[in-house]
């Protein structure tokens, strides 16, 4: 594999576990499949807002079904649930609990990747803030000291045949990448 950054096979390792995907048809089937004692963190959109936080399942399973939700994303390095359009997709590493999308042999790489989250700290507030149009995002539980600026998405890239074909976020760090 290529060393170079402007290459697109920059860092990509063979697949080393299978990628499962579990499609779900309601949102409390997908909530019910995340692991009970883990905080995840998750991205939520609403009509009126936008947010992103770190809590344990149990809030998020609480929580989200009292929500008008446009979308929702709840995700940990064990399993990443997504939610779009009445429509649901559980994504863990190791196969079980669904159908192999992904597996170990030549054809499948993976790599990791970090993608920023602009915004800016508000002082007092204790979260991020990031325009967006029409509503603003509001990162709650990040890093608020000054060598924190930049928080990223970390997300691991599935590839077959120079093609992303599943992409799954793990976690939020706080540090500059």
């Amino acid at each position: 594999m290529s060393r170079d950054p402007d290459r697109p096979d920059f860092g990509l390792k063979p697949l080393a576990l299978s990628l499962a995907a579990r499609p779900v048809s309601t949102l409390a089937e997908g909530l019910a499949i995340l692991p009970a004692t883990a905080a995840l963190w998750g991205f939520t959109a609403t009509p009126a807002q936008a947010r992103l936080a770190r809590k344990p399942a149990a809030e998020w399973q609480a929580l989200l079904p009292t929500l008008h939700l446009l979308e929702a994303r709840l995700f940990s390095p064990e399993v990443d649930f997504r939610w779009l359009g009445g429509q649901g997709v559980v994504l863990s590493d190791g196969g079980a609990g669904g159908e192999r999308v992904a597996g170990p042999g030549p054809d499948w790489y993976t790599r990791e990747r970090w993608c920023r989250l602009w915004g800016e700290h508000l002082e007092g507030k204790g979260s991020w803030y990031e325009q967006r149009i029409p509503d603003p995002i509001v990162y709650q539980g990040l890093p608020a000291d000054p060598e924190h600026r930049n928080p990223f998405v970390v997300l691991r890239e599935y590839v077959r045949g120079g093609v992303v074909e599943h992409v799954r976020f793990l976690t939020v760090e706080g540090s500059e990448r």
